[in-house]
């Protein structure tokens, strides 16, 4: 039998740290979700898990959705909307003016009333040209999700949210969605557009 040395017991102990460290970190950067944990329903061992079930996904233009669906994208708190998807949010719909008198701050949501839907204005970041962080998408998703739980919306589409321009990874904002919600935690069913 071999005995480890000082040395060896020592490195064990601090990669045995380092591990646990990073494991923090990455649950927190999503939201609580540790991705590389999530559990599989039994019968399942084996399947892709790449986000929720409850997180449907579609090609097509996000515009052709039914007018009874709400929808969602990711804007700043400045709402200049200059480039990306926010160019046609802001064509569309339009009332930047309004959206911006609601003075949400990251981590908030701003809310349209357009004819049967509204439409989701998700403030992730200060500035046009800041990035946001899985802490700021994840505050929200909450919110979004608590005025459709108020309001009794129960369609919602989007566009992979913050992965476009912003950059953040299309896994771990699935998961977040996943996360929030689940059908344990609401009745809203989420439809993402790609194109």
């Amino acid at each position: 039998m071999l005995i480890p040395t000082v040395f060896e017991s020592s490195l064990h102990s601090r990669v045995a740290r380092n591990t646990a460290t990073a494991a923090q970190h990455r649950i927190r950067a999503c939201g609580g979700v540790d991705i590389c944990r999530t559990r599989l329903p039994l019968g399942m061992a084996g399947a892709r898990l790449d986000g929720a079930e409850c997180v449907k996904e579609v090609q097509g233009d996000l515009f052709t959705c039914s007018e009874s669906s709400s929808l969602a994208h990711c804007i700043s708190a400045d709402a200049r909307m200059g480039k990306g998807i926010a160019t046609a949010f802001k064509k569309k719909f339009g009332r930047v003016h309004e959206i911006r008198s609601q003075g949400q701050k990251p981590g908030g949501v701003a809310v349209l009333k357009c004819g049967d839907r509204f439409v989701y204005y998700l403030v992730t970041k200060e500035k046009f040209y800041h990035k946001p962080t899985y802490e700021s998408l994840t505050s929200s998703l909450e919110a979004m999700r608590d005025h459709c739980e108020r309001n009794g919306v129960r369609e919602l589409c989007m566009p992979r949210i913050g992965c476009g321009l912003d950059k953040l990874e299309w896994r771990r904002v699935k998961a977040i969605l996943g996360k929030m919600f689940s059908p344990s935690k609401t009745e809203v069913k989420i439809t993402i557009y790609n194109l």
